[in-house]
């Protein structure tokens, strides 16, 4: 993991910090109240010093949690102690009667003090000090909220929603391979049950009528035949496009009222988007057969486009022509140099390819796809024209990498799991480094089918617009979105 060299600290001295701040937790005369305090608020710390160059979004303190937990390669329970500690620490500090905690603040002390430990040697690989570890819980034992056994796991189950049983906080189903039962499915349960499943079950309540298909992602069995699953999609038969996910996301978060927006307001022709048009039609000939001249095959594009160019004054498509010229110098590049350098046969590769998944009710078209054979690994190559603006920790446009993300997830369900596709961004537009890793991450793959769920929403608004319900205009207002700004805020008030 990167870490925080702005301020000065190697990995190592991190580490020892916060190894200093676990030790003055239990250790302190302060009062307990305000040691749990501090260890609360340093256990995020550690995460945001991780992540502090301020690349990456991340909707919460859990995301960013999940993130660095996944690309460390941490223990996937850690996140979910971490998790634990920060809701019981909060419970105490707030002391909301209605929420009281379930750990004694002794018991929320020690969890955290074991966790922020377990943070420090999974994340910085800095052990822990023999005689820090003597004052540690030796393990989770005393700490587990989860009152359930599990008894099976399921990837995926189909079921039809009949009951929303919102005081005990979970829906009333019936599934696809054991109609004659109905069946509970927990919806409020820690970890990404709470974070996912959750705002899931409120959009079902407050928008769709039942019964309602949904599919199961994920699912733990307990050994009463109730149900937790990691997430729920809302009408998976209901195929939304993964561009269309993808364009909710920005550098500041996820806004579903963009996907509104395009629903709502006239095609534009533009020469950014003509730009891209051409470039693919540069990739698909480079890949095809070999690129050609610039001339030749800029002038193809005539033919396929003529409408297009039509719309267009004389001076955007000299503009146009003048972005092209780079485009087919680094396409051509990228496919006789840069792919065949990550082990990409360009010509073992499908231009174009569509795939869906009922899974996590998606479909997309890929810009270019190396098939797993083999020992040979899949690969997904995604093409961008334009430039890279306010970019992520992988150094790509974040809704960009949304895209891989969701790309991602349709490969595996064709595939299988355990195919792991390498996943990158070309940008046609840079000279200096195209060619862009953008690895998987689950947890944010998790947060795109969440806003997935959001568009089933607007699409019902769309679609099902009726008297006591609101239309979709009452959320087409710039007061509703203060902070939006560029094409989002002209739509807004046009």
């Amino acid at each position: 993991m990167p870490t925080p060299l702005a301020q000065g600290y190697l990995a190592a001295d991190l580490g020892r910090r916060y190894q200093d701040v676990v030790r003055w937790a239990l250790t302190a005369a302060e009062p307990l109240p305000a040691r749990l305090a501090q260890l609360a608020q340093q256990a995020k710390s550690l995460f945001i010093d991780l992540t502090e160059d301020g690349t990456q979004t991340f909707a919460n303190h859990f995301a960013r949690m999940s993130y660095v937990a996944q690309a460390a390669g941490a223990d996937a329970r850690l996140t979910y102690y971490l998790h634990q500690f920060d809701r019981e620490a909060a419970r105490h500090l707030r002391a909301d009667p209605e929420r009281p905690p379930r750990l004694t603040a002794q018991q929320t002390l020690s969890l955290g003090a074991r966790a922020l430990a377990d943070a420090v040697a999974d994340v910085l690989d800095l052990a822990c000090p023999p005689e820090l570890a003597e004052l540690l819980p030796h393990d989770y034992a005393a700490f587990r909220l989860q009152r359930y056994t599990v008894a099976e796991f399921k990837p995926q189950l189909r079921a039809l929603v009949l009951e929303d049983l919102a005081e005990r906080q979970v829906l009333r189903v019936r599934l696809t391979e054991d109609p004659g039962l109905d069946h509970l499915v927990h919806y409020g349960r820690e970890g990404y049950n709470e974070q996912f499943v959750g705002p899931a079950a409120r959009l079902i309540r407050q928008h769709f009528d039942l019964p309602l298909e949904v599919n199961l992602l994920a699912v733990e069995v307990d050994a009463d035949g109730e149900l937790t699953p990691g997430h729920l999609i809302i009408e998976p038969d209901f195929l939304v496009d993964i561009t269309a996910v993808s364009n909710c996301f920005d550098a500041e978060g996820a806004e579903p009222v963009q996907y509104l927006l395009k629903r709502l307001t006239p095609f534009r022709s533009s020469v950014a988007l003509m730009a891209g048009n051409v470039a693919n039609h540069f990739l698909d000939s480079a890949v095809a057969g070999g690129i050609g001249e610039f001339v030749e095959s800029f002038a193809e594009t005539f033919a396929q486009y003529p409408l297009d160019y039509a719309l267009l004054p004389d001076e955007d498509v000299r503009d146009l022509l003048a972005r092209c010229r780079g485009h087919h110098e680094v396409i051509g590049r990228c496919v006789q140099e840069l792919l065949p350098e990550q082990a990409i046969d360009p010509h073992a590769t499908a231009v174009e390819p569509s795939f869906y998944a009922e899974r996590y009710g998606l479909q997309g078209r890929l810009d270019l796809f190396l098939p797993p054979r083999g020992d040979r690994e899949a690969a997904i190559v995604e093409l961008k024209s334009g430039r890279v603006y306010r970019p992520n920790q992988h150094q790509v446009n974040h809704s960009h990498y949304v895209q891989t993300l969701l790309y991602d997830l349709l490969v595996k369900s064709v595939f299988g799991e355990r195919t792991r596709p390498r996943n990158f961004v070309l940008y046609s537009g840079d000279r200096e480094r195209p060619l862009r890793y953008a690895p998987p991450n689950k947890s944010e793959q998790y947060r795109a089918l969440a806003v997935r769920n959001q568009l089933m929403a607007v699409e019902l608004l769309l679609t099902a617009s009726r008297a006591g319900r609101p239309s979709p205009l009452d959320y087409l207002t710039p007061g509703r979105y203060p902070s939006a700004t560029g094409f989002v805020r002209r739509d807004l008030e046009a």
